[in-house]
This record gives C-alpha cells, structure tokens and sequence, in this order.
C-alpha cells in the first residue's frame, strides 16, 4: 500500500505540472482549452492532497488509485 501511495503522489504531481505546462504554452486566445488545462490542474491537485490524507488501507488506497487512473484517462482525451 505504501509504495502505490507514493507512486500515486508522485505521479499526481507530475500531471499537475503537465497541466500547467500545457496550459501556458496555449495560445492566450484558446481561452477554452486554457480553462480546461487549468480544472485539470486543480482536480489532480486535489487528488494529490487526498493522496496524502488517505489511509493505509487496501479499498481506500484501491479507490485512491482507480479515482486517480480516471482523472489521467480524463486529462489525456482532451487531447
């Protein structure tokens, strides 16, 4: 459990960082699609906090992880 929730948090932090990559490297005038890039950063903030604050056990951790694996799939068909 220890190693998928550090492989969570790690991971959560870098597809926020890709967020935020993205949605500064948008033209200014793709206000939608910066909109967007910016939700996403917040939504995987958030699931990295929860990352955080979740306890050591199995069904939490496991719905930790299929939460975080939808907010990716989400992320990556904007695209």
């Amino acid at each position: 459990m220890e190693r998928s929730l550090t492989e969570n948090r790690f991971w959560l932090r870098i597809m926020k960082e890709h967020a935020l990559f993205l949605g500064e490297g948008f033209n200014r005038k793709d206000t939608h699609l910066i909109q967007q890039t910016d939700r996403f950063h917040y939504y995987f903030e958030q699931q990295e906090k929860k990352a955080y604050q979740v306890p050591n056990n199995v069904s939490l951790v496991k719905k930790l992880n299929e939460e975080s694996i939808e907010l990716v799939h989400g992320f990556r068909n904007l695209f």
